[in-house]
């Protein structure tokens, strides 16, 4: 296989052919993933054993969550074996970072010099709002660098 275009064929027949309006959002993300891999000219033998995986999953009956979980298994191995992500994904990861790393410290300390332990969430949405600054900061950084996908 060349390209991408038998398995996007087959999933745009079982999108069409399906009455599951989560399962057709689920197929269309998968298929603007694979479009855009071709694009790209990435091979789909280097994704075989996740393709192996999608062709099982849709020879029974497929359920919107394996094909979520088709999804992101595949924009896992992108971002681990190419080094390519999805939109927002440093600041998704940096958003939960940024609430224990930085706002559970900040509020405990903001609270012990109030004397009142009342306030140690309040630390939370500073993290909170410090880890998407970095995160936004690091996918401005994988897009100019182009590792960011176009999905």
């Amino acid at each position: 296989m060349k390209d991408f275009s038998l398995v996007i064929e087959e999933l745009q027949v079982r999108a069409e052919g399906t009455n599951n309006p989560h399962l057709k959002e689920a197929l269309e993300k998968v298929i603007a993933l694979l479009k855009h891999l071709d694009q790209r000219g990435l091979a789909p033998q280097a994704f075989s054993n996740e393709l192996a995986t999608l062709k099982k999953q849709l020879a029974g009956d497929t359920k919107p969550s394996q094909i979520r979980a088709f999804y992101n298994m595949l924009t896992d191995r992108l971002r681990k074996k190419h080094g390519l992500t999805v939109p927002h994904f440093y600041r998704n990861l940096w958003m939960g970072i940024g609430m224990g790393v930085f706002g559970v410290p900040l509020g405990t300390v903001f609270s012990s010099l109030l004397n009142n332990f009342a306030f140690v969430g309040i630390g939370i949405p500073v993290g909170m709002s410090i880890g998407m600054a970095i995160g936004i900061q690091k996918d401005h950084q994988a897009l100019a660098e182009g590792r960011q996908l176009n999905i």
